[in-house]
């Protein structure tokens, strides 16, 4: 996890200061929990940003990369799944679509005491190597989180953010790989 950027802190100061809603992304995702056992191979592992919010954005580009660098990190740690792209592989291919991933609030009703929902959201798509692409099955996963404020030192508002914004999105990742990993073993 990468610390709060002072350009990011920044930025929440002035947006709750200005009264406007508040908007930031973090791609960050904690270490995951080691599981034991030969994983799953993965042929292909596809990472796309389509949440409306970050579309537009000009550095897309830059954080839908990034995205991909963190899950292919979370993945290869977690150890459920082994990513395998090599020609032969058995395995099955998996296309991620995070629709949800910015944290959309009201800074200043936050730092008045009222609490914020952060909420993650991925499309999963995913097939053997075996079969067509057209054989594809998808399911939908989310992370929903409400961050209480601690109000006091006018730092906790933002650390406590970012902080939980890297925790829902590290659950997100947690119930992705579950499902996956329960439907590619369910007969």
């Amino acid at each position: 996890m990468r610390p709060l950027r002072p350009a990011l802190l920044a930025a929440l100061l002035l947006g709750g200061c200005a009264g406007v809603p508040l908007t930031y992304h973090s791609s960050g995702l904690m270490a995951p929990l080691p599981h034991d056992g030969p994983g799953l191979p993965l042929c292909a592992l596809d990472v796309t940003l389509s949440d409306p919010d970050l579309t537009a954005d000009p550095v897309h580009g830059a954080l839908e990369a990034e995205m991909g660098r963190q899950v292919t990190r979370f993945i290869q740690g977690d150890g459920r799944f082994t990513l395998d792209p090599g020609p032969n592989c058995q395995g099955t291919s998996v296309s991620m679509a995070f629709t949800d991933i910015s944290d959309t609030g009201q800074f200043e009703i936050y730092s008045e005491g009222m609490p914020m929902t952060l909420t993650a959201v991925a499309e999963v798509t995913y097939w053997r190597q075996s079969q067509s692409p057209a054989t594809a099955r998808s399911f939908t996963h989310s992370s929903v989180m409400t961050v209480q404020p601690e109000i006091g030192n006018s730092m906790e508002g933002p650390n406590l953010l970012f902080i939980n914004s890297v925790r829902n999105k590290t659950r997100l990742m947690e119930g992705v790989l579950t499902e996956l990993q329960a439907r590619l073993e369910a007969p």
